[in-house]
């Protein structure tokens, strides 16, 4: 018998809902074509990724505050935090026509961010495979 992971009581049940920042989570935003290398950099040490396919973008969420300066230090990144808001959907959305789990929620549904700084650091860094960088 497989344990079925927890998920936190904020995901919404029924459709996509735009979620507060700064309350449980903060977003690390970035473009589809970077942020997939940034999936990859990460491998098993990502968490969960919202994706904007409107939009196409992906979100890591991290701990509330975690990422703050990072706009400044990691060029192409957009930190959501408190007074912002991010369109979150259920946990089993991993297909649909607009917002979906990129990778799934589950667990404390947050992206570590020691990890996710370096990995964006190596996949954007001046001179490496940043965008129009291949």
């Amino acid at each position: 018998m497989t344990a079925i992971e927890a998920v936190p009581d904020w995901l919404p049940a029924g459709g996509v809902e735009l979620l507060p920042c700064g309350r449980w989570f903060d977003a690390v935003r970035l473009p589809c074509f970077v942020g997939a290398r940034v999936v990859s950099r990460l491998g098993d040490a990502c968490g969960p990724v919202v994706q904007d396919q409107v939009a196409e973008m992906l979100s890591w969420l991290v701990r509330p505050g975690a990422a703050v300066g990072w706009e400044e230090r990691v060029p192409g990144v957009a930190v959501l935090g408190e007074g912002r808001s991010l369109a979150v959907p259920p946990a089993s959305w991993r297909c649909g026509p607009s917002t979906r789990w990129l990778r799934p929620a589950r667990g404390g549904c947050l992206t570590d961010p020691y990890a996710l700084y370096g990995a964006l650091r190596h996949v954007l860094r001046p001179g490496g495979a940043g965008p129009g960088r291949g």
